[in-house]
């Protein structure tokens, strides 16, 4: 069966249409009452999250985090809650950062303004949610995933170019407020745009490798061009995203590219969910071509000396590898 005719597909593709026809429904009634619009707007994603994530996780609206030190997040549209979150303790508006597996703010109609703010409180609640510093996957990851939803944007015009504001608002962002790898924000999705997901690359200079650069740079002379030119002698971590984007008859889904990578997410932390991961790999159709935008590059001081000497270390040398959720790999 090909892959567009799997129900995976069908199911895929209906989440868009909802997002659509909810956009459509809540905007024409956005002038009455705009304050209920962006409840609607948040409760439409909500549901999506409740529809789709397993279900053990609680999907609430409209509450803050509040860290072991007694400082609390601005509030927060849509959380999304651990399975083991007691119940007597969801009837506030103050929700225990352990027990935080994700947090999204909600827009009904992206604009500029958003995406800085957005990206300003995933760096808050990176920075008082404390570290993991055991693996580089925990180093350079928050253990709350952030995210900023939109059903629309603002960019509409014959001459408006979108992907490449919302991708030049997100690099600004990043470049202005975060200090560390961990503190980036991890999705802006566009239900009629595109989903921007974050991703971490290592690249740190090993004795292995400068012993194949010396070989290179012997047989090759002056025109070997070595990659640690352009990434420093130390190494370099990088902070990027990948957006789907047109390509001929292919047509993006950022929904489903943001649930998909979402499930993927989860499963660092939740192993159950793996097989659903794979399964959904297996045989979504890939629907469009994929473009990447690097915003910001550390060298690899900030590491904690444990982990920056097993990364530098010969016996260890971490490769990308698709659904391994390996947390000592090159990219996350």
């Amino acid at each position: 069966m090909p892959a567009s005719e799997h129900p995976m597909s069908d199911f895929l593709s209906d989440m868009q249409r909802s997002m659509a026809d909810d956009y459509r429904r809540i905007r024409g009634r956005a002038g009455e009452d705009p304050g209920t619009a962006g409840d609607e707007g948040e409760n439409s994603w909500s549901a999506l999250l409740s529809l789709w994530l397993p279900q053990e996780y609680q999907i609430i609206t409209k509450g803050r985090i509040i860290f072991p030190d007694g400082h609390s997040s601005p509030q927060v549209d849509v959380l999304v809650l651990a399975p083991w979150y007691p119940k007597a303790m969801l009837h506030g508006k103050y929700m225990l950062s352990c027990g935080v597996v994700a947090g999204f703010e909600c827009k009904l109609t992206l604009r500029p303004h958003h995406i800085k703010a957005a990206a300003g409180t995933a760096a808050e609640i990176a920075r008082h949610v404390g570290i993991n510093r055991s693996t580089p996957y925990d180093v350079l990851h928050s253990p709350i995933i952030y995210g900023l939803l939109a059903h629309s944007h603002d960019w509409k015009g014959p001459e408006s170019t979108p992907l490449d504001n919302v991708s030049g608002h997100l690099k600004d962002a990043c470049a202005e407020l975060t200090t560390f790898p961990r503190e980036a924000i991890d999705y802006i999705s566009v239900a009629d745009l595109g989903t921007w997901r974050s991703n971490r690359f290592i690249f740190l200079w090993r004795q292995a490798e400068r012993e194949a650069e010396e070989q290179m740079r012997s047989l090759l002379g002056n025109s070997y061009h070595s990659p640690r030119e352009a990434f420093g002698e130390s190494g370099t971590t990088q902070v990027g995203y990948m957006v789907s984007v047109l390509s001929g008859s292919k047509q993006p889904n950022p929904v489903s590219d943001l649930i998909c990578h979402l499930f993927y997410r989860l499963g660092y932390v939740n192993e159950s969910i793996r097989g659903l991961v794979e399964y959904t790999n297996a045989v979504q159709e890939l629907q469009a071509d994929t473009q990447g935008l690097t915003v910001k590059s550390w060298d690899a001081s900030f590491y904690p000396e444990p982990v920056r000497d097993a990364l530098e270390s010969p016996d260890l040398i971490p490769r990308y590898s698709p659904l391994s959720w390996n947390r000592w790999g090159q990219a996350f």
